[in-house]
């Protein structure tokens, strides 16, 4: 076998040459050299991350927590409404579609919070004050999710800092929490006392009524229980039967002519109104274009935070780029609303239209039905007269006033039922107030 070849060549009785060049005096200088080159190297790459750590925009998330019963409280045990998985899914995309609508969000503007030692209106807060539509701004940048799929709500917002994105979500809330969720509570206070007025209105018309039958009876010299023959009997049914029907169609007409003057103030409203962006959002949620304007929109915006974030050689060129993309697709997603917004309109209002022509044609047959019946109630009243008329008189105030009792009996109930759900606890609570999250940046 043929010997190696010795690399590093090695005099007789001498040392290896490449550890007399090590050794040597110019080798030293040289491991001294790349020693110190290293090293600065190391220094000055650990200087240059940490100098980018720093210059790195931070953004802190505040984040608040609301809890969204599944079912319907109620103030006694055991009573409360039951919903099915389906109707809650239904009932928690409400709740978040409300919690970022315009108004809302318009009100939450309004508030003012503690952000250090003082109070500020939300709609100052730098990161809100430079931009042209606050509103949208906030209804784009809060996210509301349902991270473990119970009944928890996580609300969210994240800007530069950390006590802007806390003062911004403690409004968002308690403006939810004051428009939406105890605005249920105000509208039962609110039915409470007419339930009362009407009770109060009740309750006069017995007392009224019976005192107006003893009367009648004193008047007539008979007890004010004394019964009718079979024909004064027969002529009463028939005239309450009449008069049943006669109250009923002009309480149709009452509620056909006040949907009818809804119907006309609905269609005035959107003839001089634009739909609101989030309403049209709500009522055009698969539309293909604007799902991906939406995507893309979302995509543009990433890419101005990344460029605002890394960016360092020719920064306001390229963050300028970004900015002109997003507000590129911004335009092209407000026309697409506008557009949506159009179509919606004018179908909402051919759908007014034909309800309104629908209601006119009602009216008009309703209307002679009720002219039909008091033509007849007019002869019975007479035919009424004619066999008897203060006993028949006396048994139509008695069924007066048992109808007013019943009337007043229906209404007890009713007040009763919503004096005890005034007391019962909200359906949407605030279980954790707005805090910036730990690590958020």
């Amino acid at each position: 076998m043929a010997a190696t070849k010795n690399l590093f060549p090695v005099k007789k009785g001498g040392i290896p040459f490449c550890q007399r060049v090590i050794f040597s005096r110019s080798g030293r200088s040289c491991l001294f050299i790349f020693g110190w080159l290293c090293g600065g190297l190391l220094l000055i790459s650990v200087a240059g991350a940490g100098i980018w750590w720093l210059c790195w925009p931070k953004y802190h998330t505040a984040t608040a927590y609301l809890r969204l019963a599944a079912d319907k409280p109620c103030f006694l045990s055991g009573n409360a409404k039951k919903y099915s998985p389906e109707e809650y899914e239904i009932y928690k995309k409400t709740q978040k579609s409300m919690l970022t609508n315009r108004l809302v969000l318009n009100a939450a503007l309004g508030q003012e919070e503690k952000i250090g030692e003082q109070k500020v209106k939300i709609a100052k807060i730098p990161e809100l004050a430079e931009e042209d539509d606050p509103v949208e701004w906030l209804s784009r940048n809060i996210s509301v999710s349902f991270p473990h799929k119970d009944e928890i709500m996580k609300v969210s917002i994240t800007t530069k800092d950390p006590l802007q994105s806390v003062a911004i979500m403690r409004a968002v809330v308690n403006s939810y929490m004051k428009n939406v969720v105890e605005d249920e509570r105000t509208k039962r206070d609110k039915r409470i006392a007419e339930l009362r007025s009407i009770q109060a209105q009740k309750e006069e018309e017995v007392k009224d009524g019976l005192n107006e039958l003893k009367k009648m009876a004193k008047i007539a010299g008979i007890s004010d229980t004394d019964t009718l023959n079979v024909q004064q009997k027969n002529t009463l049914d028939e005239l309450a039967n009449l008069r049943q029907q006669s109250i009923a169609l002009q309480f149709n007409l009452n509620r056909m002519k006040a949907e009818l003057a809804s119907l006309n103030a609905a269609k005035e409203f959107m003839q001089q109104e634009p739909l609101a962006e989030v309403e049209v959002q709500i009522s055009c949620p698969n539309d293909p274009i604007l799902r991906n304007l939406g995507d893309l929109l979302a995509w543009e915006q990433q890419n101005k935070f990344t460029a605002i974030g890394i960016q360092k050689n020719n920064r306001s060129t390229n963050i300028q780029d970004a900015s002109n993309a997003v507000a590129r697709v911004e335009m092209q997603y407000k026309e697409r609303i506008g557009q949506l917004g159009a179509e919606l309109r004018n179908k909402k209002m051919n759908d007014v239209e034909r309800e309104i022509k629908k209601l006119d044609a009602q009216i008009e047959i309703a209307s002679k039905q009720y002219n039909v019946i008091e033509e007849e109630l007019k002869q019975l009243r007479k035919d009424a007269r004619s066999i008897g008329g203060t006993s028949i008189d006396i048994q139509m105030r008695r069924d007066a006033v048992a109808r007013s009792q019943k009337s007043l009996r229906k209404i007890s109930a009713e007040l009763e039922k919503q004096e005890l759900e005034s007391h019962a606890p909200l359906r949407v609570t605030l279980v954790g107030n707005a805090e910036v999250e730990k690590g958020s940046e």
